[in-house]
């Protein structure tokens, strides 16, 4: 069996016992149809998954033994930061789960003069809701890493421009900036920042600024892309231009 489940703990080292969440423990047990004495592997968001046994399933919580403890590394090599204008509703459930698939390490979410009534990150309920996602689409992607979600509703933009740290770009549909993939180092940096903009896009001003900060403006293609298209399109150069080394 080579599903995979989320814990928000450590499960420890060989030998020890550790019990799923009940959501898991459904999933293992009455989705996946799982006995005692299969085989199971279990992840943390901090890079470590264990092999481990199936040993009970009583008061919808599974228990496992640990076989096999481990620190495996799938990330790309380079950590991207995507800032950028969050998309209404299901657009923002889909962004966050193909950012994660893509190998994001974060995501940003930025308000803009355009962007301002747009989208928002919501309450605790759907903050729970996205990390829920992000949790699916690691354990369907294999990485021992979850995207990081900004926990303000928005960062207003003069602040991402202040705090964000790394190589830094802005995507702009503009035939003056350079193309994404001649814009890359072609060294690898530790860190690369893009700022993707609102329906209707930044401002003059906006980019002024953003240049003004230290971020080089690119441009993804002649055509103008959804927020979405756009952040995956920056995510997606960065996994086949820095793949993971092994």
């Amino acid at each position: 069996m080579t599903e995979r489940f989320f814990i928000d703990e450590d499960a420890g080292d060989v030998g020890s016992r550790v019990v799923l969440p009940r959501d898991e423990s459904a999933h293992l047990v009455r989705v996946m149809r799982a006995r005692p004495g299969d085989e199971v592997v279990v992840f943390n968001e901090h890079g470590v998954e264990w092999r481990c046994r199936l040993e009970s399933f009583a008061q919808r919580e599974a228990t496992l033994t640990v076989l096999a403890r481990a620190a495996v590394d799938r990330e790309i090599g380079v950590e991207v930061t995507i800032a950028s204008s969050p998309p209404k509703g299901p657009r923002l459930r889909d962004l966050v789960r193909q950012l994660a698939e893509l190998g994001v390490r974060r995501l940003v979410p930025i308000e803009t003069e355009r962007g301002s009534s747009i989208g928002r990150l919501g309450g605790d309920a759907e903050r729970a809701a996205l990390r829920r996602i992000a949790i699916e689409a690691a354990k369907q992607s294999g990485r021992n890493r979850l995207l990081e979600i900004a926990d303000s509703p928005a960062v207003p933009i003069a602040i991402a421009l202040a705090t964000l740290d790394g190589t830094r770009f802005i995507a702009v549909p503009s035939r003056d900036a350079s193309p994404l993939l001649d814009a890359l180092p072609r060294a690898r940096v530790e860190r690369i920042v893009f700022l993707v903009g609102p329906e209707g896009g930044f401002t003059d001003v906006e980019v002024a600024n953003a240049v003004a900060a230290g971020f080089q403006p690119i441009r993804l293609g002649p055509t103008i892309l959804r927020i979405e298209t756009a952040a995956l399109a920056c995510a997606a150069a960065c996994l086949l231009r820095y793949p993971p080394d092994r």
